[in-house]
């Protein structure tokens, strides 16, 4: 190990280059869309596909690696479209769970017991308000962990609610959630353009 950390070292010191830390800075949007044709209670799985995530993360990160500094969820939207024969005017008891794929699935993410969703033709719903912080946070390390691998996966995440009794609800909703990232790299720059920061650091994924 200590021979090939010094040929490191000779190789970084002939090559006359420095490595860099790099930081950038990713909005990422996941979403999912159901169409309904329900009344009463209901349940329908959403996923969410890592795909949308790595390729944000490739295609404004240009290395073979990095690493997730800081993952946060910002904000978790239900967007509502109505169809012309919908007659339901509200959705009630909405609550999203973690489903498969999740290590603790079932774990809630937004509750909203005692709150109604009035709908329109086309309606957005920011449930910031009703986010349960330990689902959230179970979100945030799971997808994480997912990450590490670069290959695609889905999520499940389960939407519940009830439609007032006599109506029929009608349309789609759309589940978003906005994410954002720090991806953060080490690269390679010519002497003079930068520090040499991380220099030996190896050029993995390690998103743990």
């Amino acid at each position: 190990m200590k021979s090939l950390f010094f040929l490191s070292l000779l190789t970084v010191a002939w090559s006359s280059c420095n490595y860099i830390t790099l930081r950038r800075h990713l909005n990422v949007n996941v979403d999912d869309v159901k169409t309904y044709d329900q009344s009463g209670a209901f349940e329908k799985s959403y996923f969410i596909n890592t795909e949308k995530i790595i390729n944000a993360v490739t295609e404004n990160v240009n290395t073979e690696g990095g690493s997730i500094e800081k993952l946060e969820i910002e904000s978790i939207q239900i967007t509502v479209g109505l169809l012309p024969n919908n007659t339901a005017s509200s959705v009630h008891n909405v609550h999203v769970r973690l489903g498969n794929g999740f290590v603790q699935a079932g774990e809630s993410l937004v509750k909203l017991d005692t709150s109604r969703l009035p709908i329109n033709s086309a309606t957005v719903f920011l449930v910031n308000n009703f986010m349960i912080f330990k689902g959230v946070s179970i979100l945030k390390t799971e997808l994480v962990k997912k990450l590490a691998t670069g290959q695609f996966e889905f999520f499940e995440l389960k939407l519940a609610g009830t439609i007032p009794a006599g109506q029929v609800f009608r349309g789609s909703m759309k589940l978003i959630i906005k994410a954002s990232m720090d991806v953060v790299t080490c690269e390679r720059v010519p002497i003079g353009l930068g520090p040499s920061e991380c220099m030996i650091k190896t050029m993995v994924l390690p998103f743990d």
